[in-house]
């Protein structure tokens, strides 16, 4: 739909506004399972199932997740300014002076200041010894092997061993995917992030940890990092739950 806005007050004054548009959206995206997904019906012994999923939308504005044996512990989408958890297990977040923007990656986001900002998981009891963390980031900033400080993008800590993702300086650029105690660290192969750009990051644990950046494998090690989940509290955007390490960005 396409509007403009007009107005005129009690002296005769008038104003318009440019061309406007706004998108109802009435069709559902499409959803498919292809490449080795079992088929319906199929009866597995197993303790893993391969499961292939795309979506189609006119829209071009679509994501897909599976929760798979109710085992998804969260997920935040950041619409419409919401800090609720679309999982069942209904987690909302707490927001520490981050602002709601429309500009996310797949509709809304949080912006960070890298100076107070964070957001706070509410605890998740019991650790789980073969977990994924996926999100999108986007740095303020670019980060290359000259960058100091810290941007913490999420922790899990309480239960050791504790869990953190971060750029840290030092660390020649990369993303450290952090254990501590048993201290165990896992830097990216990736050493160059650009500001203002959006980045699929995803955490894998199953006895050897990785990492995957926009879908592509990065870089794996053994591990010992067996316990994220068991922690007291889970910040995304900060370091030692809300002290310090901020990051700079959404």
């Amino acid at each position: 739909h396409t509007f403009t806005i007009t107005c005129n007050d009690s002296i005769g004054q008038f104003g318009t506004s440019g061309r406007n548009k706004f998108l109802i959206d009435t069709q559902n995206p499409g959803v498919e399972y292809t490449g080795g997904t079992p088929t319906n019906s199929t009866t597995l012994t197993a303790t893993a199932a391969f499961i292939n999923a795309s979506a189609t939308d006119d829209n071009g504005n679509q994501s897909i997740t599976v929760d798979f044996n109710k085992t998804l512990q969260g997920l935040w989408t950041f619409n419409n300014g919401t800090l609720t958890d679309r999982s069942q297990y209904s987690r909302t977040l707490t927001s520490t002076q981050t602002n709601y923007t429309h500009t996310g990656k797949f509709g809304g986001g949080r912006e960070l200041n890298g100076g107070s900002a964070f957001l706070t998981i509410p605890s998740i009891s019991g650790g789980m010894s073969n977990w994924t963390f996926e999100t999108w980031i986007k740095l303020n900033q670019a980060w290359t092997s000259s960058g100091t400080g810290i941007q913490t993008i999420y922790e899990a800590q309480g239960s050791d061993p504790d869990i953190i993702l971060q750029l840290a300086g030092g660390d020649g650029g990369s993303m450290k995917f952090r254990c501590f105690n048993p201290t165990d660290n896992l830097l990216s192969a990736k050493t160059s992030w650009n500001g203002g750009q959006w980045y699929h990051v995803v955490l894998t644990y199953n006895g050897t940890k990785a990492i995957y950046v926009d879908g592509v494998f990065d870089s794996q090690s053994a591990s010992t990092c067996n316990n994220n989940g068991g922690g007291s509290y889970h910040t995304i955007g900060s370091f030692t739950g809300g002290t310090s390490g901020f990051l700079a960005g959404a």
